[in-house]
């Protein structure tokens, strides 16, 4: 650390260089300045984190020196010197957090006494950025699976509300442009690439580069569902001859069938997840009724698509057993199995929702990294094809929620950790904001109130609001300590609306009011 002394008299420069051992309390170079003026030239050039400086100086008073340097450096600490015991500018001096002022002729027991606290400051903040700064750089890395999330729920439907959906993608820097929302799904035969022994990824990889291709800047999402199939998210219109030509080079290029879904347009993203569902079943009848081609949903025969509805809102249910809970029983299995039921025989329709629900399965093992402890689409397509009962299919889809419910306990331990971390990164930057909350967190990190309350006392053994009050009460402290600010300052600087509940709280936390704790702790704490 470097300290600068400012002061027009050299001979209290000289004095403050020798009235106490800089080097044993952390400073590694001691510079002075005669004016503000030189001093600012060096600030510029060098910043040094303490300085102390008279209050009286020619051309720029101290009070002035401050103002200035921290318009520009904020964190640079300040100690003022006064020949007075009590001088008029002490309050503007702590609203610019001036750390102390001293009276002249400084003591150097009181020097070593205030130099200590504000080194115990500095330090404390020098390893909270540090921490800050590699909690940054993981959620830097995380960011992108929280944008992947956040297109999981839009495209399943797993939202409150439009407005909650909104204030996460805002909160996670996701933006769509107003206009018409669809989706289409590409489905390549595995049939025919399974047995070849080709790499499924890589061909998928070959398909995603043909189609941002072909549809330019039309597309706004690609997802994964299943080895064999493609989601693309649209919000422009797409010419007939557009998906001809991208079936065409995908089947021409890469040697295999396919067949493009097309969902129907809709004027809100709320509704992406119908979209995806009609663009999933339709190209899902081509492949049960072993054709290839282009089938618009709206173009479907009548009869397919009313004999069974989607349950919406089972799958939801489903998705959220997964990905929030933490029993190993998959309660919502049955209702949604009970709104296919009312069929006796498993229809061609029926089939397709079963392998919708599947696609479903695979998107979520994809989340969590399932590798090879799950069996392939192809072998869970294949067994769920072969199936005749409803039972039979009941029991398959319990194995597969299961399982994926042991991946998200083995693979989300880390992704926990940045949550809870960036959590407590929110409060300790935002804890003077009073309508602070665990809601507005949860929105921050992209994840529902209850999940973050559950994962942050999990990791932290307290809760969020435990936490927040901490950091608040720590500051206040602080301010009580060093500062002459009344209680219903320090109050709203820490996020408190209410001066009474602010020293109601302090003391029960404490055992001490507001007023008896600076009493006793004046000055000698940080």
């Amino acid at each position: 650390m470097r300290v600068l002394f400012v002061d027009d008299e050299a001979i209290i420069r000289e004095g403050l260089h020798s009235l106490i051992d800089w080097q044993k309390a952390g400073f590694i170079e001691c510079l002075d300045a005669p004016n503000a003026i030189d001093a600012i030239e060096m600030i510029e050039k060098n910043p040094p984190d303490l300085i102390i400086t008279d209050i009286f100086m020619p051309e720029m008073s101290g009070i002035e020196f401050a103002k200035r340097i921290k318009q520009s450096h904020p964190g640079i600490r300040f100690i003022i010197l006064t020949g007075y015991e009590k001088f008029e500018y002490a309050k503007e001096a702590v609203s610019l957090g001036i750390s102390s002022y001293l009276v002249k002729p400084v003591l150097p027991e009181e020097l070593q006494e205030t130099v200590n606290a504000v080194v115990k400051e500095i330090t404390y903040e020098q390893r909270n950025s540090l921490q800050n700064e590699d909690t940054r750089r993981k959620l830097d890395i995380y960011k992108p699976i929280i944008i992947e999330k956040l297109w999981a729920d839009l495209m399943s439907g797993t939202f409150q509300t439009p407005e909650e959906m909104e204030e996460r993608m805002e909160a996670a820097g996701l933006y769509l442009e107003e206009g018409s929302y669809y989706c289409i799904a590409i489905k390549i035969n595995i049939n025919q690439v399974v047995p070849s022994g080709a790499d499924i990824a890589q061909l998928k990889g070959k398909v995603r580069a043909i189609a941002e291709k072909k549809l330019k800047r039309r597309w706004m999402h690609f997802a994964d569902s299943g080895p064999g199939l493609i989601q693309v998210i649209l919000h422009k219109q797409v010419e007939p001859d557009v998906y001809e030509a991208l079936l065409a080079e995908i089947e021409g290029h890469l040697k295999v069938t396919a067949s493009i879904g097309v969902g129907r347009s809709y004027d809100s993203y709320s509704f992406i997840p119908h979209s995806v569902h009609e663009a999933e079943e339709a190209v899902h009848l081509l492949s049960l009724l072993d054709h290839r081609g282009i089938i618009h949903y709206e173009d479907m025969p009548n009869w397919n698509k009313s004999h069974v509805e989607y349950p919406y809102a089972e799958e939801k249910e489903l998705i959220e057993t997964v990905r929030f809970r933490d029993q190993f029983e998959v309660y919502p299995l049955r209702p949604f199995i009970a709104a296919l039921e009312q069929q006796k025989a498993i229809s061609p329709m029926m089939k397709l929702m079963f392998v919708h629900l599947l696609g479903t399965v695979y998107r979520l093992a994809d989340e969590y990294q399932a590798g090879d402890t799950m069996p392939s689409y192809f072998e869970s397509y294949t067994k769920l094809n072969d199936m005749e009962s409803v039972q039979d299919i009941e029991y398959f889809f319990e194995d597969c929620f299961n399982q994926l419910l042991v991946l998200r306990t083995r693979t989300n331990a880390g992704f926990v950790d940045v949550l809870v971390e960036r959590a407590k990164l929110a409060m300790t930057e935002s804890y003077a904001d009073s309508e602070l909350s665990v809601s507005t967190v949860a929105k921050l990190l992209c994840i529902t109130p209850n999940y973050l309350s559950r994962i942050f006392h999990q990791k932290t053994g307290m809760t969020c609001v435990e936490f927040l009050t901490g950091i608040r009460l720590e500051e206040a402290k602080k301010l009580l300590v060093h500062t002459s600010l009344r209680n219903y300052d320090i109050a709203e600087k820490i996020g408190y609306a209410s001066a009474h509940y602010f020293s109601s709280l302090f003391k029960k936390n404490t055992g001490f009011t507001p007023s008896d704790f600076r009493d006793r702790y004046g000055a000698r704490e940080s």
